[in-house]
């Protein structure tokens, strides 16, 4: 988190600071993404769980607020006061099948129509 905060190189451009600072934000903001959803952390610190609320707040907030919004929601769904609403391919049932009338045992897939092949893709 203490990257995210990046100095300026008197250097630099007004222009290729901000390039170079976004650049090194992004990337914080996407390792931070990845602890969040994928780490242990977490669960169970409700220390680290403020701490990280209070960053996300008072730093990412002002500078990206897409970003800020997107990881304050991984962490409400880390905290369970949300539900993840993204919904996996598997996790989608397959329609019941429709089979045709007087269908024969070594039926093909083009023995049955155009709607039903395409209703169980």
């Amino acid at each position: 988190m203490q990257r995210y905060n990046v100095p300026r190189d008197t250097s630099m451009s007004i222009e290729e600071f901000a390039k170079y600072r976004t650049g090194i934000q992004n990337g914080v903001i996407n390792c931070l993404k990845l602890w969040v959803t994928d780490g242990d952390d977490f669960e169970n610190n409700a220390q680290l769980q403020k701490e990280f609320m209070h960053f996300i707040h008072t730093c990412v907030s002002h500078d990206n607020p897409q970003q800020y919004r997107i990881l304050r929601q991984k962490l409400l769904v880390v905290r369970g006061m949300v539900q993840n609403h993204t919904t996996k391919k598997e996790d989608i049932a397959t329609p019941p099948l429709k089979l045709p009338p007087n269908l024969s045992p070594n039926a093909t897939l083009f023995d049955h129509g155009a709607p039903e092949i395409a209703r169980q893709l």
